[in-house]
């Protein structure tokens, strides 16, 4: 993949990142705490499993840059475990908190994908699968939530 490629990789994170955090955005606090946005989840939840994986993503392209990188060993249960305990672990963090880390984590995976002297289709897909199509599976859930709280 050339760097346009890559840059063209990037560009669509940010947009859909915008379009993910629009429909955040319309929420109220309250709102965001309120479970149902997928099942027993609420906003909040949804936001540290999206920073979890943004994180997980940051680590695998960085393991990649270093050659060190060994796949993903997990089983669908143990990545459903790892959902419900990131989901689980933001319940209690306060909304600043939330948005602080997960822009950290958004950061640190855009500037991996970055580091990486050349993104072959592996990396391009491990960026695209943890950013780009999580932001946009998790806008609708969102859309979905605070449309059916008017």
């Amino acid at each position: 993949m050339d760097r346009r490629e890559d840059e063209e990789l990037a560009a669509r994170e940010a947009e859909t990142w915008s379009l993910f955090w629009e429909q955040v955005a319309r929420l109220t606090p309250e709102q965001r705490e309120r479970p149902g946005v997928v099942p027993g989840w609420s906003v909040n939840g949804l936001l540290g499993h999206v920073r979890y994986w943004c994180v997980r993503a940051a680590e695998a392209l960085e393991e990649m840059r270093d050659g060190t990188f060994g796949g993903w060993a997990e089983d669908d249960a143990a990545f459903d475990a790892l959902n419900a305990t990131a989901a689980e672990e933001a319940q209690d963090q306060d909304f600043a908190e939330l948005e602080a880390g997960l822009a950290e984590a958004r950061e640190r995976v855009r500037a991996a994908l970055a580091a990486l002297p050349e993104v072959d289709d592996a990396a391009a897909t491990m960026f695209f699968e943890e950013t780009t199509e999580h932001y946009e599976e998790h806008s609708a859930d969102v859309r979905r939530f605070a449309d059916g709280l008017s």
